[in-house]
């Protein structure tokens, strides 16, 4: 109980900033979406009305037919008319509904996604990728099916608790009185429960959500599992995680089934005494057949939307807990918007680099977080078209300066500038005007050409076997069995390690860049291989600076410079400049 207590303090507590901020949130982002929902709104309004005037239809019918009125006809051609409209209706609405909350989805989805890859590259990091996955999917299931259905019945659901109420009181206030005293209190009562369950869920999402996670780590480095012969250690921590969210799944069934069962029996209680009241009042010829129907139908009517209207604030509250969660999303730190006008059928002029005093701290500027120097002092010069090698101990802040040479971050001191024709431009204005292959297994689930293409999309199949030929990658793609159409799985699953990377290299080449970021680029190629993609890059026309990180020094007969990064005073890297191994 007093977990149920704390609970409800803190949501109360919070609940002007979280439901009003978000609310308006969520209604800036929905934009035209909010006309249609409103429509939506209208319609079930209309089908609950009609459902209403069909009990005083039905009414009608019956006892105009026991009565044998005159008016037998014109009571079932109305009663024709309620009934075909409601159908109708609820024919429209269930498709209206269903496009609706499909196309809301992919609105809000759209939206999110654009905010999340033009978010700043720290931001993004700084989340598991499976949790910002879940936020793109699960949460914006729930916020549209919230508003398809939550958010839009909620008028439905008091005009008809409110009509049928009033038709109640018309036909027999003295049930309606009992409707009125023994429903609210069973509405009460589960709307406890239902509060304490939604505890529970909170709990088993996180629970499904350490699952999925660790599942996914598990099946992304299932080689390195293997390696270490840890198959039975992993599953068993998976069992484990399975085994809390059945726990909690059982406690949130049978809380369910508790709160499920006052209602049911409460609603049973009512029908019953509806029942009964009818069946006396016909015996005693106080009651009509029609009435007696209408009873029914009518009891039910107020029963059910009282229960939805009892509901709706764990409902909302699930809702505006992954309003929350997206509005997270939304609110990653925009990167400066670039300009991608790269010159048509062309390539970008050499790009210079100068770095002044330029140094990089991780956690520099966050709230309790110590920073840990990487780069301090830094200061180079490398002229347009020049290859440098960048060597340097691992964890030295190579792979640091290749993302601050992208833009992807910014230094924490000092400056570092790209230059074009001699006008210099911040790394982020100037990426679009860079290539870059990174460590690892960076391709795509999709065909290589596809692959190729997202370096240059336009890129014609002159420039993609140009591009295939200077990684000595051509001849082994034209002996795949569809080509540059062969599928590859994910982490291109169906290619060697060394072709992966060749595809990877020619992807650069082919965004026609002038700058060229190779970051252990060539590290799973044999000697010969590396060592001719080497000479075709320093025989390209024209040719693009390039910085080489390396560990192999057999290409450094090919670089004009070698700069290495050495430690500094501080513990941040810094450049020392080396000579170049003639060959």
């Amino acid at each position: 109980m007093s977990e149920l207590k704390g609970w409800l303090d803190q949501k109360l507590g919070q609940l002007p900033d979280d439901w009003i901020g978000a609310a308006r949130w969520l209604l800036g982002m929905l934009g035209g979406y909010r006309a249609r929902l409103g429509l939506l709104s209208a319609l079930r309004t209309l089908t609950v009305l009609l459902g209403v005037a069909s009990a005083a239809v039905n009414r009608g019918v019956i006892d105009a037919a026991v009565s044998h009125a005159d008016g037998i006809w014109l009571a079932i051609g109305l009663f024709i008319v309620v009934q075909v409209s409601t159908s109708a209706v609820s024919i429209g609405l269930s498709w209206f509904s269903t496009m609706l909350g499909e196309r809301l989805s992919n609105h809000l989805r759209e939206e999110l996604y654009r905010r999340l890859l033009g978010g700043r590259w720290d931001a993004l990091t700084g989340h598991h990728s499976e949790q910002l996955l879940s936020r793109l999917t699960s949460d914006v299931s729930s916020i549209s099916s919230g508003l398809t259905g939550t958010a839009v019945s909620l008028l439905a659901m008091v005009v008809q608790a409110v009509a049928a109420f009033a038709l109640l009181i018309h036909y027999d206030a003295s049930l309606a009185l009992f409707v009125a005293v023994l429903t609210p209190v069973a509405v009460l009562t589960s709307a406890v429960l239902s509060i304490r369950l939604r505890m529970l869920q909170q709990k088993v999402q996180q629970a499904e959500a350490d699952y999925r996670q660790r599942a996914q780590e598990t099946i992304a480095h299932v080689e390195v599992v293997k390696a270490f012969g840890a198959e039975s250690d992993e599953a068993e921590t998976l069992s484990k995680l399975q085994g809390e969210h059945e726990r909690l799944v059982a406690q949130r069934a049978l809380l369910s089934a508790v709160a499920n069962g006052v209602m049911s029996f409460t609603f049973v209680g009512a029908y019953l005494f509806a029942f009964l009241h009818g069946i006396l009042g016909i015996m005693g010829g106080t009651v009509t057949y029609g009435t007696f129907v209408a009873f029914l139908s009518l009891v039910s009517q107020v029963q059910s939307s009282l229960a939805s209207l009892g509901g709706i604030l764990p409902r909302a509250a699930s809702v505006m807990a992954s309003v929350a969660r997206v509005r997270e999303v939304a609110a990653f730190e925009q990167e400066a918007p670039v300009r991608t006008d790269a010159p048509s059928g062309a390539s970008w002029p050499a790009l210079g680099i100068e770095a002044r005093d330029m140094g990089f701290s991780y956690g520099a500027g966050g709230a309790g977080g110590q920073s840990q120097a990487v780069l301090s002092g830094l200061s180079c010069s490398i002229a347009p078209g020049e290859i440098v090698a960048l060597m340097g101990l691992s964890g030295a802040g190579k792979t640091t300066l290749v993302r601050l040479l992208l833009g992807l971050l910014e230094p924490t001191s000092g400056t570092l500038t790209l230059t074009c024709d001699g006008v210099p431009q911040s790394c982020i204005e100037a990426r679009p005007r860079v290539g870059y292959v990174p460590q690892g297994n960076t391709l795509f689930s999709g065909t290589i050409r596809e692959n190729l293409q997202v370096g240059n999309a336009d890129a014609s199949d002159g420039e993609i076997e140009r591009a295939l030929a200077d990684v000595s990658a051509l001849d082994f793609v034209r002996g795949l069995p569809e080509g540059l159409g062969t599928r590859i799985g994910e982490r291109a699953l169906g290619l060697s390690e060394g072709q992966a990377q060749r595809i990877s290299i020619a992807r650069a080449l082919l965004r026609r860049s002038g700058l060229l970021l190779l970051d252990e680029a060539t590290s799973a190629l044999d000697e010969a291989t590396e060592l001719s993609i080497m000479r075709s890059l320093r025989e390209r026309k024209p040719r693009p600076t390039c910085v080489l990180i390396t560990h192999r020094r057999e290409v450094l007969p090919f670089c004009d410079r070698v700069l290495a990064l050495r430690s500094g005073p501080d513990g941040g890297g810094c450049l020392v400049e080396e000579s170049v191994p003639t060959s």
